[in-house]
C-alpha cells in the first residue's frame, strides 16, 4: 500500500474504494491500484523491482507491504528475508520495534526537455542549453494505438510490456482486442509464394500463358546490350 499517487508508474482509480484497516482498528480507504517500480537494496546492492496489485491509500502515513504478496519469506532473528517467485533475494527487512523496515527507494519519473533552437548548430558543435520547459514524460492511448505506434507490434507483446514494468511512461486508456486482421500487418508480413519449377498443367491455347525471364550475357552484344529476355509461350513452347 502506497500514499503517493506519482509513484505509481501504472494506475486505474477504483470504481469503489476499499476500506482498510490498520492496525489501531482505524478504517482508511483505498481509491486506486496499480504498480510501483522500486529500487531494494540487498547485500549493499541496489536492484530494480516492481510492486503489482499495489494499492493508492491517500490517508496512510507509512507505506506497508504485506509478506503475503511475496513468493517466500523467512524470519532469523530479527532479519526478515523477501523472495521473489524465481526465488531471487529482493530485500532483507530489519526488525524496528513491531515492523521490519525495508531499505526502497522510489526512481525520479523520467522527463522531457522541450527546447525553441532557431538555428541548429553545425556538426561537432555544443548544442545550446535552452530548456523551456520539464515535465514528466508519460503518454496514454489505447493498446491498438501502442500497436500500431510501435511498429505493428503484437498486442500481446506489448501488454506484456506494460505489465512486467519492461517501460515506462506508456498508459492503456482502455485494453480491447481487434475484431479483426489489421491490414498493415497482413501487408507487411505476407510472404511471396514460390514458382513451381514443375507445371502440373499446359495451356490449352495460344498466348494463354507466357513464361519470360531476363538474362545477362558476360559479351556485350555489337550495339552494346548486356541484357536479353525471353518469353516463351506454354502451348506452343516456342520462343
Amino acid at each position: 500500500m502506497y500514499s503517493r499517487q506519482k509513484w505509481f508508474t501504472y494506475f486505474n482509480p477504483l470504481s469503489s474504494p476499499i476500506s482498510v484497516v490498520l492496525g489501531d482498528n482505524h478504517s482508511i480507504l483505498a481509491t486506486g491500484v496499480g504498480r510501483v517500480i522500486v529500487h531494494m537494496c540487498v547485500n549493499g546492492e541496489w536492484k530494480h523491482q516492481m510492486l503489482q496489485n499495489v494499492l493508492y491509500v491517500p490517508g496512510l502515513h507509512s507505506n506497508l507491504l504485506s509478506i503475503d504478496c511475496a513468493a517466500e519469506v523467512t524470519f532469523k532473528l530479527l532479519l526478515c528475508h523477501v523472495y521473489n517467485h524465481n526465488g531471487e533475494l529482493i530485500c532483507k527487512e530489519q526488525k524496528r520495534g513491531t515492523a521490519y523496515i525495508i531499505d526502497i527507494e522510489v526512481p525520479r519519473p523520467e522527463t522531457a526537455h522541450i527546447t525553441n533552437i532557431k538555428v541548429f548548430p553545425s556538426e561537432g558543435d555544443e548544442m545550446p542549453m535552452q530548456v523551456l520547459a520539464t515535465h514528466p514524460n508519460v503518454s496514454k492511448a489505447s493498446l491498438e494505438m501502442w500497436h500500431r505506434q510501435l511498429g505493428h507490434l503484437s498486442h500481446n507483446t506489448v501488454d506484456q510490456m506494460l505489465c512486467k514494468g519492461m517501460v515506462t511512461g506508456m498508459e492503456f486508456t482502455d485494453k480491447p482486442l481487434p475484431t479483426g486482421p489489421c491490414e498493415p500487418c497482413l501487408k507487411g508480413k505476407q510472404t511471396c509464394t514460390d514458382i513451381s519449377k514443375v507445371a502440373n498443367e499446359r495451356s490449352e491455347i495460344v498466348l494463354g500463358c507466357i513464361f519470360s525471364d531476363l538474362c545477362e550475357q558476360p559479351t556485350c552484344s555489337h550495339h552494346r546490350y548486356n541484357y536479353f529476355a525471353t518469353f516463351i509461350d506454354d502451348k506452343l513452347r516456342n520462343v
